[in-house]
């Protein structure tokens, strides 16, 4: 039911780099309805781009057993959730991809990024600093245990090396361990793939406006070696992606007025589409989907003292006070 956040992605992205000479779309489809394939297909064609649909199910049941198959559909509730770390299946002829997750919105040139030398490199992405304020347990200690956090919404993926690697079978190994983590592939990629086989991009390709207004923050990531000021500085004032993660989504009513929102809307409104259609969503969804607008201010508020926790008990009654300023 990403269709339509994917043709504002899709759009954006191909509106901001008519300059670039060849840019072709590869779509992860499961299940796409028909109406929003074409949809897709008109958004890529106005501006003469070549635009692929990989049928993400049949590449799924095709590289995994029963058993694997089991504990993805137990630890994720579909197939589809375990796509980022079968990039190399997926697309078996490319040896590269700069992979995008639907809920972004390009604001500028991806010339630059194109032309990053992965090397030896499995994947470059940003870091994901937040992680350590995450108030989930498990996902603390994985953050705490590598050299840097990374967020799996933006990739450079060098897919020549992860099929050399075998990293698809490294995932599954690590599948069988039974193991839990809070945000899905990106765990498991960050539990799986090593420091030294990561390359940190520049924040602003893959920038989540809202983590980086507050003071602390700045402070926390800046000392923490995930960006310096000038990095942060540039990301606010001129990010190449955006991306919408966490509750703070356009899409959501609470959500319609801060600036990022408000270009989310504006491409919208030039694809020029009206009424995309949803598939039919499994009670697994709605009960999710129920669960989270119910409980978006509980959500925040724990949030807030996870993370007035955290920091008091790490750094003592200074930040606890800086916190307070904050929050309170």
């Amino acid at each position: 039911n990403f269709a339509q956040h994917t043709g504002i992605s899709l759009l954006s992205l191909l509106e901001n780099n008519k300059d670039v000479k060849e840019i072709s779309i590869f779509i992860g489809d499961n299940g796409i309805e028909e109406l929003n394939i074409n949809r897709l297909k008109n958004i890529a064609h106005r501006y003469n781009r070549d635009i692929y649909f990989a049928l993400a199910q049949e590449c799924l049941e095709r590289n995994l057993d029963n058993i694997t198959k089991k504990k993805v559909l137990d630890y994720y509730g579909t197939l589809v959730g375990c796509l980022q770390f079968m990039m190399d299946k997926l697309f078996p002829t490319l040896d590269e991809i700069f992979y995008l997750d639907s809920d972004t919105i390009v604001e500028g040139s991806i010339y630059s990024i194109q032309n990053v030398s992965l090397g030896d490199k499995l994947i470059g992405a940003v870091a994901s600093p937040g992680t350590l304020l995450s108030t989930s347990e498990s996902e603390y200690k994985l953050a705490k245990s590598r050299k840097v956090y990374y967020n799996t919404g933006v990739m450079l993926i060098n897919l020549k090396k992860w099929r050399e690697e075998k990293i698809f079978d490294r995932i599954v190994e690590d599948f069988s361990k039974n193991k839990q983590y809070a945000y899905g592939a990106q765990s498991i990629i960050n539990n799986v793939i090593k420091d030294n086989e990561m390359l940190t991009l520049d924040l602003k390709y893959n920038y989540w406006g809202f983590q980086y207004y507050s003071i602390i923050r700045k402070k926390l990531y800046s000392l923490g070696g995930y960006f310096n000021q000038k990095q942060i500085v540039e990301a606010i004032e001129s990010p190449v992606i955006v991306h919408f993660k966490g509750y703070q989504r356009p899409w959501y009513k609470e959500f319609t007025k801060s600036y990022y929102a408000k270009r989310y809307l504006h491409y919208k409104a030039m694809t020029g589409e009206k009424g995309w259609k949803y598939s039919e969503q499994k009670s697994y969804y709605k009960e999710i989907y129920l669960h989270r607008n119910a409980g978006r201010k509980l959500v925040k508020i724990k949030y807030y003292l996870g993370e007035l926790y955290r920091k008091v008990y790490e750094n003592g009654i200074r930040t606890f006070f800086m916190i307070l300023k904050r929050y309170g």
